[in-house]
């Protein structure tokens, strides 16, 4: 389980989890990067904490993996998925 920093709790500050990527070839076949995404924000919420994916444009690790200064074509479709059924459809 994750624990809050004990100077956290004692100011009542807001945690976030501002990242969960995984680099691109963490997505090629049998390497489970939707899995390493997944697990982030589930233990992060079971935590309390407050989780984005903020790469949404970049060749690494984003949800579009093509050249950033290009329009998006290359979408990450296991990870859009994935971020879908978390985000979209979470209270």
């Amino acid at each position: 389980m994750v624990r809050a920093h004990p100077a956290a709790v004692a100011a009542a500050l807001a945690l976030s989890c501002a990242a969960a990527p995984v680099f691109r070839e963490g997505f090629a076949d049998g390497r489970n990067g939707t899995g390493w995404v997944h697990d982030v924000i589930e233990v992060a919420r079971a935590a309390g904490v407050g989780v984005t994916y903020h790469a949404l444009h970049e060749p690494g690790f984003g949800l579009y993996r093509d050249d950033e200064r290009r329009p998006p074509a290359d979408l990450n479709r296991p990870l859009a998925e994935l971020l879908a059924r978390e985000f979209l459809a979470a209270p």
